[in-house]
């Protein structure tokens, strides 16, 4: 499934509403994909209330979050989300839905795999948080590896980050032309995890920004998920683990 390379390789004049929409639609996908494996891991641990266990719970409470969002996002631009279908299309083990992959560098001490697979299951527990932490993996976390020409031949796969960057820079190209107000009650608002509506172009930018942040820091080479420094962003409390 290559939905969301497919989509990425697209030119930015080529981002229409239907762009976003089956963008957004893949952005549900890929949130849904992460829940059952951080479940798994947490449901692993002998002890639940463990400092690993509560740390796992606040991801997990995170990505249902982001899958929320990214529902409210669909409903905005004026489609009813395909959660059923969108569930049915994820593999295990199998890459990140969509056709996304974490770039990270094979020198480094964080051990990576260009191929890796999203599994229910695992051998230990190191690996399991590896695992994770490949699925959360930043965008500049640390200093990008250089490409080489071989590399600079192969297939570019898109990055969490980047597809997320893409759809808020949609929503500002095309901010007249989505009908915020039309699903508004169909949308769905918690505290808890923060579920917000969607009612404007203000709205979508907090709500996109809210979800990369907590992936992958607030920005470069920022482990928190803003300015408090509170709470790390979900990487670097795979990392503490």
């Amino acid at each position: 499934n290559l939905k969301i390379k497919l989509l990425m390789d697209m030119p930015a004049e080529a981002h229409d509403l239907s762009w976003l929409q089956a963008s957004l639609q893949a952005a549900l996908e890929l949130e849904l994909s992460t829940l059952p494996p951080y479940l798994c891991g947490l449901y692993a641990l002998q002890d639940p209330i463990s400092d690993a266990a509560q740390l796992i719970q606040t991801i997990v409470l995170d990505e249902m979050g982001h899958f929320g969002v990214a529902c409210n996002l669909l409903w905005a631009t004026g489609m009813q989300p395909k959660i059923f279908e969108g569930y049915d299309s994820i593999v295990y083990p199998g890459p990140l839905p969509g056709g996304v992959r974490p770039k990270c560098d094979l020198n480094l001490h964080f051990p990576c795999d260009p191929n890796f697979e999203v599994a229910l299951g695992f051998k230990d527990y190191k690996s399991f948080v590896q695992m994770c932490m490949q699925i959360e993996y930043p965008e500049d976390p640390v200093p990008r590896p250089l490409v080489s020409a071989l590399d600079a031949e192969q297939e570019i796969f898109p990055t969490i980050g980047e597809f997320y960057g893409a759809i808020l820079s949609a929503f500002e190209a095309l901010d007249t032309q989505i009908p915020y107000g039309t699903n508004l009650d169909k949308q769905i608002k918690k505290n808890f995890p923060a579920v917000a509506k969607i009612d404007g172009l203000t709205a979508a930018t907090t709500a996109i920004n809210l979800i990369k942040s907590q992936g992958e820091g607030a920005s470069s080479k920022f482990p928190f998920t803003d300015t408090t420094r509170k709470t790390l962003a979900h990487f670097y409390t795979f990392g503490e683990i």
